[in-house]
């Protein structure tokens, strides 16, 4: 064609032009056209470039300038070497090229595998506060052919963990409870970095019972998201309705894309809201679970004990009923010994585990316990309680459960021995019968009252009632007490003038009340307290009693 007959006149119009040497031939070429490709000047020969038909390439370049060419290796591979005419030329990616005569050049490319995970780190179960976990990163990542690796290491969130790299060296602080991911990384400076992610559950610094009881009754529904009571964390699954075999490997969080419509005012603030599955602060009526199928049900309240030093652990919980609906849940006392082993029941005297059922009433509850942990939880470092939250059976909406007043006492004394004495285990699930109040036998002597007087639930209460007396014009009050200083009990004196209007009011020890006498009774248990009535401030007709309630014994 005319455009055809014309090249051989364009060049010579810009040979003449520019007062050009002749141009020569160069051909570029690569060992192997699937691993690498060539940049001659800013022309780059591979398959996506128009008029490229794949190598050896050749094109005409006057000699007056170098050629620039560029050597790209593909993801697997690495440039070794270019060849000129045959012969090893220069070992840079990037060379010019001063040209004389006809060339051939050709770009040498190698295998370079990438480096590979060779034992990834999995996921891991770490105590808040406690030393650096430490990785070597080379028994983590290989380089197939041995070259050197570079390493990284980053958590998504440096609140909970501190992450320090010394060469291949990885210490990882775990500084407060939660969840995190942490994503490794190592290249060998020619491929793409190969990652290692992994999880890690951080749980709570254990309380140490032998230096006081455990308490929690109360939950603030404005705490923000990944806050938890001391010692104690929040969990949930990875799936729908778990049961009581699920794994909790969760801390309670909500992703902010995942809360309701209704909600969206109070994202970042998990404890109150309205919508799906969530976990909800009651304040002082502790806090409330409920699933509504999410695929991160919950779950359950974890706590971390020391019992070193402890001989017996009397536990107590209050278990409540919100919203009962038709899907039946339970919440179910369990305990494990570290941080792995899996956990099981905590039983009552009579084998049974200690759990609140649904009821079918809405603000029922009901209190459990005491129970004893078992001896295997006793002199550890680290135990863990799990209230578990599990489903039991039902469709549809999904019972909303509450947890509040939970107690962990380091030593059995007090009103809770004395129930634990008296008391078979179904007698202690059921407050009508065991509780303080409760009156099982009608003897018109409750069980706090019999408690405090030094007695049996069974024994003749008449006879250790308190008495009043008068000898020799001289007015006086006696009772029995308790006399363990860790009874529990605050024994309290009231008078009043007028028995039918019932105004009682507090005698003052010391004005109203004169101490006379504290006699040893023999059992080992009560002393006699006896007291003189000022005649001139509690003037005849007097009427006295004895006021019981549990508190910190004078």
């Amino acid at each position: 064609t005319y455009g055809e007959q014309r090249t051989d006149a364009v060049w010579g119009h810009v040979q003449d032009f520019f007062s050009l040497a002749a141009p020569v031939d160069v051909t570029v070429d690569v060992t192997n056209a699937a691993t690498s490709f060539v940049r001659i000047n800013t022309l780059d020969l591979q398959d996506t470039t128009a008029g490229f038909y794949g190598y050896p390439w050749t094109g005409a370049y006057f000699t007056n300038y170098p050629v620039a060419l560029t050597a790209t290796a593909c993801i697997g591979f690495r440039f070794v070497e270019w060849q000129k005419d045959g012969i090893a030329f220069d070992t840079n990616e990037t060379i010019e090229v001063a040209l004389t005569s006809a060339t051939t050049l050709e770009a040498v490319f190698e295998s370079d595998p990438a480096p590979i995970v060779i034992a990834p780190v999995g996921f891991q179960n770490w105590i808040e506060g406690t030393p650096a976990v430490t990785f070597d990163l080379k028994t983590v990542f290989a380089d197939p052919e041995g070259a050197p690796l570079a390493f990284n290491a980053a958590s998504d969130d440096p609140a909970l963990v501190s992450v320090a790299l010394d060469d291949a060296t990885l210490s990882v602080t775990p500084l407060r409870r939660g969840g995190t991911t942490l994503t490794l990384t190592a290249t060998d400076g020619n491929n793409p970095p190969v990652t290692n992610t992994f999880r890690v559950l951080i749980h709570p610094a254990a309380h140490v019972l032998e230096d006081n009881a455990f308490n929690f009754g109360e939950w603030d529904p404005a705490q923000p998201e990944k806050t938890y009571p001391d010692h104690m964390l929040f969990l949930q699954s990875d799936q729908d309705d778990p049961a009581l075999d699920v794994p909790l490997l969760y801390p309670y969080y909500i992703a902010h894309d995942d809360y309701h419509a209704n909600d969206a005012d109070t994202i970042g603030f998990p404890y109150k809201l309205t919508g799906r599955t969530r976990l909800n602060g009651l304040g002082t009526e502790g806090l409330a679970f409920i699933n509504t199928g999410r695929g991160r049900d919950l779950g359950g309240a974890l706590l971390a004990l020391d019992t070193r030093g402890i001989t017996n652990a009397p536990v107590t919980w209050l278990g409540g009923t919100v919203l009962p609906n038709s899907r039946v849940y339970a919440i179910r006392l369990q305990y494990r010994v570290g941080l792995t082993n899996a956990f099981v029941d905590v039983l009552d005297g009579a084998g049974q585990p200690i759990e609140y059922v649904r009821n079918a009433a809405a603000a029922h509850s009901q209190t459990l316990g005491p129970v004893l942990l078992p001896p295997d939880a006793l002199g550890q470092d680290y135990i863990q309680l799990l209230w578990r939250y599990y489903v039991i059976s039902g469709e549809s909406k999904r019972a909303q459960l509450r947890l509040d007043d939970i107690s962990v006492d380091n030593h059995l004394a007090g009103f809770t021995a004395w129930q634990l004495d008296e008391f078979t285990a179904a007698e202690l699930a059921d407050p009508a019968i065991s509780g303080p109040l409760a009156d099982p036998d009608s003897t018109g002597a409750p069980n706090l009252l019999r408690y405090a007087l030094g007695i049996c639930r069974t024994d003749d209460s008449s006879s250790v009632q308190p008495t009043a007396h008068v000898s020799d014009g001289t007015r006086t009050f006696r009772y029995r007490a308790l006399i363990h200083p860790e009874n529990g009990i605050t024994y309290s004196i009231e008078s009043a003038t007028n028995l039918p209007l019932h105004g009682w009011s507090p005698a003052e020890i010391g004005t109203d009340l004169i101490f006379r006498s504290s006699t040893l009774n023999g059992d080992g248990l009560t002393a006699t307290i006896e007291y003189e009535l000022s005649d001139e401030l509690l003037l005849p007709p007097c009427y006295l009693r004895l006021n019981i309630s549990t508190g910190v014994s004078p």
